[in-house]
Parts: structure tokens; sequence; C-alpha cells
């Protein structure tokens, strides 16, 4: 089952998709806590040959608007053969409809179309919403319901109002949020798991001069409940980039690794020797999941590099995907949150992304369970 409440998932990139395969439309709604103003889209698609935008206002009685005409995601060849399901394109300025991106909206549908195959059970692997920062009101609280789900208003927990379903699938990973580039109210400051650990390795290993300090900045203005900083989880290399795929280019050295924390006790940390790139994922989750590595006791690389052994990878097809393909081992951002939650390194295979082959050389997973002793924090 593909369900729509799977795109509000947002870290998670579970698949939305139509019930039957041969559909003539598939569409999803999705209705927001106040309006915005859309400047930009992300969509990723799961097997859509087009895939449309409207919005509209919740007081104009379904009256919608075109924000993103009709744009191709597969040609005729491709649907009938079965490939590039999975295409991610970003829309804005000249691609978005000028008139009604200059306005605000809080209802946006989403119509997906598969004419050239009637084999397919089409949908959308995720879609990201960016909009113009401004100082609003606070945020609607509110139950809002369209459809089979709702809103709690921006941030808040999302479910669907008549399933059964375990907390788990119904809970919203937060970081991220709805919007990347959103705010966060001035007067409920955090503490973010990096600032945390920034605090606990001054503790360990306090500097010798002054020059080795470098404060932690603020968090970011985000509508999410925690998000994490890059620049917080390098102190030593305070230029963190925006919330960006990890594919653009970036500042620095880039093949640089980053070391773990230094941790108390002789326990082996549970990634040792285990290096890591990223693939696919967008601050804030891309940098608390590279928080969360360098706790475990891995090193973290920019790009991919000959001293790189795991790809940490949203969804196949990526540009590091490909590059890495046969050369490591690729696996998601779910392997690094089991060895978190069995406090060892447990094997990859599961965790597998996109039918990857093994590495050359790499034999068994005696060595990805070998390791049973518990991790001290």
């Amino acid at each position: 089952a593909f369900p729509a409440s799977n795109l509000l998932k947002v870290n998670a990139f579970y698949k939305w998709k139509c019930e039957e395969a041969g559909a003539k439309q598939a569409f999803v709604i999705f209705k927001f806590g106040q309006a915005y103003q859309f400047n930009r889209l992300d969509i990723g698609n799961e097997g859509s040959a087009f895939v449309e935008v409207l919005v509209s206002r919740s007081a104009t009685d379904d009256t919608f608007e075109v924000l993103l005409p009709s744009s191709s995601f597969m040609s005729p060849m491709d649907a009938k053969q079965g490939k590039g399901l999975n295409r991610v394109r970003i829309f804005g300025g000249e691609e978005l409809t000028k008139s009604v991106a200059a306005q605000k909206w809080d209802v946006v549908k989403v119509v997906c179309t598969q004419p050239f195959s009637k084999a397919i059970q089409y949908g959308l692997a995720f879609i990201r919403f960016y909009h113009l920062a401004e100082e609003a009101p606070a945020e609607e609280k509110g139950e809002k319901v369209r459809g089979a789900w709702f809103f709690k208003g921006l941030g808040e927990r999302v479910g669907e109002p008549s399933t059964s379903t375990a907390a788990g699938d119904t809970d919203v990973l937060k970081p991220g949020g709805l919007f990347k580039m959103a705010r966060q109210s001035s007067q409920e400051p955090t503490t973010t798991l990096a600032q945390k650990l920034l605090e606990e390795k001054r503790t360990v290993t306090p500097p010798t001069s002054p020059a080795a300090i470098a404060s932690a900045p603020p968090p970011p203005s985000s509508l999410s409940r925690a998000p994490t900083s890059p620049s917080a989880a390098k102190p030593t290399n305070p230029k963190g980039s925006a919330a960006t795929s990890d594919d653009a280019p970036a500042a620095g050295n880039s093949g640089s690794s980053v070391e773990p924390p230094s941790t108390s006790g002789s326990r082996r940390p549970i990634l040792s020797g285990v290096v890591v790139a990223f693939s696919g994922y967008q601050n804030p989750f891309r940098s608390e999941l590279r928080t969360l590595c360098l706790r475990l006791g891995a090193k973290y690389c920019q790009d991919w590099t000959d001293q790189c052994t795991h790809l940490i990878c949203a969804f196949p097809n990526t540009p590091k995907f490909h590059l890495v393909r046969g050369k490591g081992i690729i696996v998601s951002h779910k392997w690094i949150q089991a060895c978190n939650m069995a406090k060892k390194k447990v094997s990859w295979r599961p965790y597998r992304i996109g039918r990857a082959p093994s590495p050359v050389g790499h034999v068994s997973d005696d060595n990805d369970e070998s390791q049973n002793d518990s991790f001290s924090e």
C-alpha cells in the first residue's frame, strides 16, 4: 500500500501511488495551516509521465489556478520499457506561472498522469514546497481536514483521521518539515543535538588556546522543532551551507573527512573503521544524520573518495549512486538508525538501496555483526 499520507513523511522518502495500474489520473491535495507564496517546487517522480501542480484558497470553493503547468517526467519509450521511473526535477522562477506564484495560497493539488503505459502503478516519490521568507503572524493550530488525511497546523504531528496505524507510521519525522527555508518562533529557543555534542567535547578535551574555541551559531529559522545546523557539527569550519542537496558543489576541499568526536571509556565505537558519504539528503536532516554517524564513531566525507566505505543514499539513481555502484556499500539512513538502536554494528544488507551490487572483495557480513559490546554515550 502506498497511501497519500506517505508524502508527509518528508525524511523517510515513502512513496505515494495510485490504487491500480493504468488509472487515467491520480491526484493528491495538500491543505496548509496558512497561505504561502510558493517560489520553488522539488518533485521526485514515481512512474508518472506528467505532473501538474494547481493551487487554491480554502475560501474559494475549490477554484484552482495553475502554478506549475503539466511537466514531463518520462518519455513514451521509457514508460513502455519501465525505465527512468524516479526522475527528480526542481521548478522555480520562469517555470512557475508568474501571476499565480506572486500570490498566496493554502491549498495545493498535485495531478499525475501516465497515458503511455497501463502496467505502471504511478505517483510521486516525494514533493517539497518552498516559499518566500517573511515575518508572518503566529501559526494556526486548528485541525485542518482534507480528504483522507490532515495537518494539525504546520510543524505539528500528522496522521490519518480514521485508520489504525503504528506510532512510527503516523508520526512525521520533524527535521525539515514541509518547508526547509521557513522560520521558527523566536520565543522557543532550542538546544540542538550538535550543540550538546560540542559542549560535551569541550568538557572531555578542553582546548589549550582561545583560538581553538569556536562558538556554536544559533539554530536556523525553521518550522521544524529541533533543526541541526551543519556548522555546529564542524566547529573548526563554520562555513556551513544552507539546505541544499549533497550532490551540489561545496566550498573548500570536498574530499576531506570529518573525524568522529572523542568518546570516553575503552569500548570500541560502534562504527569504527566506517567512512561515510551522503547522497540525496537535505539539511537539517542531513546535518543530524552526520552528527549521529560521528557520534557512533564513523568518519564523514563531503564527496565519495577512495577512503569511503559506505554511501548513505536517500533513493536510487542519484549521481553518487551510479558513481559508487560496485565500489562501495550503498545503504539507506535506516542502517545508521538500526546500528544506533541495536547499540552494535548490524548487517547492512537488509538496508541496501536499489539492488546495489556488493563491492568487490566483500564476501560476508561477519564483520558487520561481530561487534557486540554496548556503546556508552
